[in-house]
């Protein structure tokens, strides 16, 4: 009767004990791409080992074993009732490397998760889970561990190639496995843990590259010039976390390839996807002086868009009222008066200003303005402009970055032009100005009309109701029209272009 009573208390004990309460007989675990759920318990299991450092009140534990066949891993051990539960993983042996401690939410039945993708492919991986509790449980718990297979740009020899366009065409970015190929930190991005590869061919000097928000996580991006170590010339990491980037930068030089890192700056990996885009941007023409558009000069403002995007940096780098612009866009007109005045209006992504140049384009700087602050525009009357004369505009963005794909309005407006009979109720002239035919239109009949230059000049005389000014030099020009029934004699003042 004692020999039974001895062998039911040994079954007894042996059927409370956890198999794999300790280390040397972990149960080996197949990871897989799916979270394939193993179910365990501390039902009889103790502690046989000192305390995990990230529950040092931890009174059970239970052994595990695993093959790593990614770089990148996922540990999930999921809330059980009743229980605070985390996980320690060693490298190679139950004494080997602690590599991961996690208890980080110790409320009761919360469970942990953990990616990782600092493994090495084919070592052999020991995970403890341990009851954070001083309290022992019978309670089961459950986990999985999941392999991430590395995305083909995990490394820079396989970027994927990128096609810019000028609309903004999205690829997405999975960062699904993704380890860190390129250096460890950079300016923008001191712990980065992970990165994916793209490259591109410039095809405008002005470009930008837009990451879209992903979710829970800082992302962020590198540009590099010819190959994956080149020379840096962009490093974006401003916004917090689910923001996104992006940057425009007028430097690129056209047919050369660079290449995108794309960063999560978190010291966690993530699984997270988002998206990326090059987009180009065409040099407008009057980007250079030499193709400066001219402005017509009118008695109120008449519109004409100002279109930065895709300018760069024609003139000079600084002036007194503007030292640090990144685009500039050229315009030109010739004065009607010695008084005018020249307005930009509002836009509310830019600090946008002017100078007026006298005798071409790296002429004498007479106006310089840049006086109001980003959104506000700018205004400006010059008295001393010498009629007859061409003049220039340089439009400047005064931001340095990111340069702006805004438009807004640019004019040049004569008060005298409306003071001087522009349409009187007997008398009209147009178009004003004029390129070729002027025309007269009078309630009475025209007995003469004469063409008088910024000099008083007579240049061309006639009785007709249209008169050509073909031949005549661009310039302000006063018409002197006569009456034949009266001894009335109307002057209007006219710009031929």
């Amino acid at each position: 009767m004692k020999l039974i009573r001895l062998v039911f208390f040994l079954l007894v004990f042996i059927s409370s004990y956890s198999q794999n309460d300790l280390c040397s007989n972990a149960i080996s675990i197949t990871p897989s791409s799916a979270c394939n759920v193993t179910v365990g318990s501390f039902s009889g299991a103790t502690i046989n080992s000192a305390a995990p450092n990230c529950a040092t009140s931890a009174s059970q534990d239970v052994w595990y074993s695993f093959v790593a066949t990614e770089k990148m891993m996922g540990i999930t051990l999921f809330g059980t009732s009743g229980i605070s539960n985390g996980f320690e993983v060693y490298e190679n042996s139950c004494a080997g490397s602690l590599i991961i401690c996690r208890n980080a939410n110790n409320t009761v039945g919360s469970g942990e998760s953990i990616l990782y993708n600092s493994f090495n492919v084919g070592t052999t991986y020991l995970l403890r889970v341990f009851n954070a509790f001083t309290a022992t449980t019978t309670n089961t718990f459950s986990f999985c561990i999941q392999s991430y297979p590395a995305p083909v740009n995990d490394a820079c020899a396989n970027a994927i190639t990128l096609i810019p366009n000028t609309t903004c065409q999205t690829t997405d970015v999975n960062l699904s496995g993704a380890t860190l190929d390129g250096s460890v930190s950079t300016s923008c991005s001191p712990n980065p843990s992970q990165d994916v590869w793209y490259k591109f061919v410039a095809t405008d000097k002005v470009m930008s590259v837009l990451l879209t928000s992903g979710g829970a996580i800082s992302n962020g991006f590198e540009v590099y010039q010819n190959n994956c170590s080149g020379n840096l010339v962009i490093c974006r990491n401003v916004n917090g976390n689910g923001s996104g980037e992006f940057l425009s930068w007028s430097g690129f030089i056209i047919g050369e390839t660079y290449f995108i890192r794309v960063l999560n700056e978190f010291i966690n990996p993530v699984n997270v996807q988002f998206s990326i885009c090059v987009q180009n941007y065409p040099a407008p023409l009057n980007d250079v002086c030499l193709n400066a558009i001219s402005l017509p000069v009118n008695s109120t403002c008449t519109t004409n868009t100002v279109a930065l995007s895709g300018a760069t940096l024609d003139g000079q780098a600084s002036a007194s009222c503007s030292p640090n612009p990144s685009q500039d866009v050229w315009y030109k007109f010739v004065a009607t008066n010695a008084s005018l005045t020249i307005t930009i209006s509002q836009v509310s992504d830019i600090s946008n200003g002017f100078q007026v140049y006298e005798n071409g384009c790296n002429g004498t700087l007479l106006v310089c303005r840049n006086n109001n602050g980003n959104g506000q525009g700018e205004t400006f009357t010059y008295n001393n402009f010498t009629v007859g004369n061409e003049y220039y505009i340089r439009v400047v963005n005064e931001y340095i970055t990111p340069l702006t794909t805004s438009s807004f309005n640019l004019c040049v407006t004569d008060a005298t032009l409306s003071a001087d009979g522009f349409n009187r109720s007997n008398l009209s002239v147009y178009p004003n100005p004029v390129n070729d035919l002027v025309t007269i239109e009078l309630e009475d009949s025209i007995e003469s009309v004469e063409v008088i230059n910024s000099i008083g000049q007579v240049v061309l005389k006639s009785n007709q109701k249209q008169i050509s000014l073909k031949d005549l030099p661009s310039g302000m020009y006063w018409l002197s029209v006569k009456a034949k029934d009266s001894a009335t004699l109307f002057t209007h003042k006219i710009l031929k272009q």
